[in-house]
């Protein structure tokens, strides 16, 4: 009888442990270094799980590739400019989303850096809370069109990093496309400038108008359905 005690206490001892901590051990905590804010940005798998979650709940279809093929057209008569100095050569190896690129650099070093684009915000598609907006899919496939797999040149401001650790520069390509301008003007991305990095502001701010009194990308819409556009977390 009291072997049969011990082990019967003994299962009720686990049963209340269980029921303790059994929560915990199912709550998946972020690597080091990311936060819950920042791991939508964190891989092809996160990019992945948020764009089958949306789907299953009606809210993605793909994106539109009429406004893929009008924001094409118009960067392809976009005019191409001199590279600026200091700058640095790299090979965009995956996008991100529409304003962030990964890139290994041709000298210094083989490590990957993500790279957010300056000035300029475009609809999510990774983030884990706000999932797929409108226009976001769209905005990546253009942003790929432009720089995937290719050599761009990398030229910074003041600031060289924001606060999640990503290098923050102006991206050109290899023929002279300013990348983050030309998301602006094809109507696929907002002015978003923090001082001191506003050495482009004038520009882009011309290239917005342009592309609203136009109606390209996002501004066929109405202001209401594009307000949140530009407000990051």
């Amino acid at each position: 009888m009291r072997r049969y005690g011990h082990s019967f206490l003994g299962l009720v001892v686990g049963i209340l442990i269980g029921i303790a901590v059994g929560p915990y051990l199912f709550y998946r905590t972020p690597p080091a270094g990311q936060t819950e804010e920042t791991a939508h940005d964190d891989g092809q798998d996160a990019q992945a799980s948020v764009g089958v979650a949306n789907e299953s709940e009606g809210v993605a279809d793909g994106p539109d590739e009429s406004v893929i093929a009008d924001a094409l057209e118009y960067i392809e008569t976009m005019e191409r400019v001199e590279l600026p100095e200091n700058g640095a050569w790299a090979t965009c190896v995956r996008v991100v989303d529409g304003d962030t690129i990964e890139v290994e650099f041709e000298e210094g070093g083989s490590a990957k850096e993500k790279v957010r684009y300056i000035g300029v915000d475009t609809p999510e598609t990774v983030h884990p809370s706000r999932g797929v907006e409108p226009y976001g899919p769209e905005a990546s496939a253009v942003n790929k069109h432009m720089v995937e797999e290719k050599r761009v040149w990398l030229v910074g401001d003041i600031t060289d990093r924001d606060r999640y650790g990503r290098l923050l520069r102006y991206v050109y390509t290899e023929d002279g496309l300013f990348v983050n301008l030309a998301l602006v003007a094809c109507g696929l991305a907002v002015v978003s400038t923090y001082p001191p990095d506003v050495a482009h502001v004038e520009e882009y701010v011309a290239a917005q108008e342009e592309a609203r009194e136009a109606g390209r990308g996002f501004w066929r819409n109405s202001e209401e359905e594009i307000e949140n556009v530009g407000k990051e977390d």
